[in-house]
């Protein structure tokens, strides 16, 4: 971690390294923590005392950064010199703001052994392409009882067909040869719903490993629409949804892309979808098949 800021599908965080009974209040750079982590270098004048030392972290960075106080959180660390503020404020302002900082001696050597020790991670290229999704231009497979649905081909990207299938004004999307074999052909969500015009693919080195669409339920009952971004991972026919992101998550589109990076480590047949940016809510719950049901 090369930067003191950290973003995760629950949040922003900022690792702090705090100086207490300081000669003043204020910024000094950046340092490196005894794990390695990067840390903003930060002196109070308050004693830690009552959480008075806390008080004053969350001032200094609220006045550097010319935001309310309640931009910041202390997340953990309240009796430590190395603490996690949580942060509920403007990102891109908050990294132009590190960019401006200088590197405290000793710290190049720390980051130097990071790098050595992340180099074959560095060498993964993460990137998106996109496909349209309509259903007028897709091509009739199967037909149910009339206007109760079907199954359609659509085209894709190379070497991934799309393959809608309807029922109950319910739907699924499968992908590529294995389509007829994923759980992902057996798994929707319980309320009515429709999936987007768009589908972005998230690929690593150029391969396709997962894939995103916009899906919108509708529960019949009023204010009962909601708008979700829906991950898929891709692995052949170890194929399921893994990640669900409310749209109302700030930057939810990047939070998706970030389960989708990370999803060839989700398990289909044990792991339940994951939920993010609705509490208390099991993904199991709203969604069919997930965990997959063991194949026969």
């Amino acid at each position: 971690m090369t930067t003191p800021l950290r973003t995760t599908p629950k949040g922003a965080f900022l690792h702090v390294r705090v100086t207490p009974k300081s000669g003043r209040d204020e910024i000094s750079g950046l340092v490196a923590t005894a794990t390695g982590q990067v840390a903003l270098a930060l002196k109070v004048t308050a004693i830690p005392d009552k959480g008075k030392a806390n008080q004053a972290v969350i001032e200094v960075l609220a006045k550097s950064l010319h935001v309310s106080k309640l931009s910041f959180r202390l997340a953990s660390g309240e009796t430590s010199r190395d603490k996690v503020i949580e942060v509920i404020a403007n990102l891109d302002m908050i990294q132009a703001f590190l960019k401006t900082l200088s590197v405290q001696p000793g710290i190049m050597k720390k980051l130097l052994a990071i790098f050595l020790l992340a180099g074959s991670a560095h060498a993964e290229t993460m990137s998106s392409m996109y496909s349209d999704f309509d259903i007028d231009k897709c091509k009739k497979i199967s037909v149910s009882e009339p206007d109760e649905g079907g199954q359609w081909k659509c085209k894709g990207i190379k070497g991934f067909d799309v393959f809608y299938a309807e029922g109950d004004l319910r739907g699924t999307l499968s992908f590529g040869p294995n389509a007829n074999s994923q759980c992902s052909q057996s798994q929707s969500f319980g309320h009515f719903n429709s999936p987007g015009k768009k589908i972005e693919w998230r690929l690593k080195n150029g391969k396709p490993i997962a894939t995103i669409v916009r899906w919108l339920t509708d529960s019949g009952e009023p204010g009962g629409k909601q708008n979700w971004l829906v991950v898929t991972k891709l692995n052949g026919k170890d194929a399921c949804r893994s990640a669900i992101v409310d749209t109302k998550v700030p930057k939810a589109n990047l939070v998706a892309q970030q389960m989708a990076d990370k999803s060839a480590s989700f398990n289909c047949k044990n792991d339940t979808v994951e939920v993010i940016g609705v509490t208390n809510v099991n993904g199991g719950d709203i969604m069919t098949s997930s965990p997959c049901a063991p194949a026969n």
